[in-house]
């Protein structure tokens, strides 16, 4: 019975131990328990705009539309030479108000028709007879546009050659778009394919044979460019300039025509260079 007593808290040890073991082995569990892996930490979550607030511009001049900001200037020449004997006297017009390249092209533009007629004169004075009076040349401008976005400018050229019957007179004219920084030819007024020549033809010969009657010469407004060359653009329509010789004697002198531009309905862009003029 002694003996008994003293192995029983080994026996208990003894089937604690093997309890244990048998549930280690019915469920696969390791000894020593698994910790589970670490985790990052969550990243931090960033506002993004879904758009950015619009930018607020401020007018400057420079946003200004050309045409109010610049005005026409005149610039004069005079010159007398001895042999050839001539004089000539030159009005330039010069748009100032703006350092726009816009502006640099219209006065280099113009600059250059000026010096183009100067030069032809120069280059002609020497074939002109040696007489006391000596021969002339004279070109002046007028602006034929309302004030706006299109500055349409007519040049008259007087000249003399010393020894001839009399003087001779002829056009040159210039349009311009401020806008779009060009020269305009006539072709950009109109729909792209309209018959414009015959519409303007067609409306002048009528004018002309109202005007001239016998004294016309048919020929010079037939609807060809060369014959339409002059033209200018008006608040009251697009004018037309033949020059002396051209539809009429010498004694008739140069003929102007106003198209209304009424007239032109059907063959002109209302969305083109002439839109502003056409309300």
């Amino acid at each position: 019975m002694l003996l008994l007593r003293k192995n029983i808290p080994s026996l208990v040890l003894g089937v604690l131990s093997l309890s244990l073991l048998a549930c280690a082995t019915l469920t696969g569990a390791p000894a020593t328990p698994t910790l589970p892996p670490p985790t990052e930490p969550p990243l931090p979550t960033i506002s993004v705009p879904t758009s950015s607030p619009e930018p607020v511009f401020t007018p400057t001049p420079e946003a200004l539309l050309l045409d109010q900001t610049v005005f026409l200037t005149t610039v004069e020449i005079s010159e007398t030479n001895s042999s050839p004997l001539y004089t000539l006297h030159v009005e330039t017009p010069v748009m100032q108000g703006s350092d726009d390249p816009r502006v640099t092209d219209f006065n280099e533009a113009v600059a250059a028709l000026v010096q183009e007629e100067v030069a032809a004169f120069k280059e002609a004075a020497p074939e002109a007879l040696d007489t006391p009076e000596g021969s002339s040349f004279d070109v002046s401008f007028a602006v034929i546009s309302p004030p706006g976005d299109l500055v349409s400018l007519q040049f008259a050229i007087t000249g003399y050659s010393a020894g001839a019957a009399h003087p001779y007179h002829y056009t040159r004219t210039f349009n311009y778009q401020l806008s779009t920084g060009r020269e305009l030819t006539l072709a950009q007024l109109f729909l792209p394919g309209a018959d414009y020549l015959k519409v303007m033809a067609d409306y002048c010969r009528a004018e002309l044979q109202q005007r001239l009657g016998d004294d016309f010469f048919v020929d010079g407004a037939d609807p060809k460019p060369e014959n339409y060359h002059n033209w200018n653009l008006s608040s009251e329509g697009l004018i037309i300039t033949f020059d002396e010789y051209q539809v009429a004697p010498y004694a008739a002198g140069p003929q102007t025509i106003a198209i209304p531009y009424k007239v032109l309905e059907g063959v002109v862009d209302p969305q083109g260079p002439v839109a502003a003029l056409l309300s």
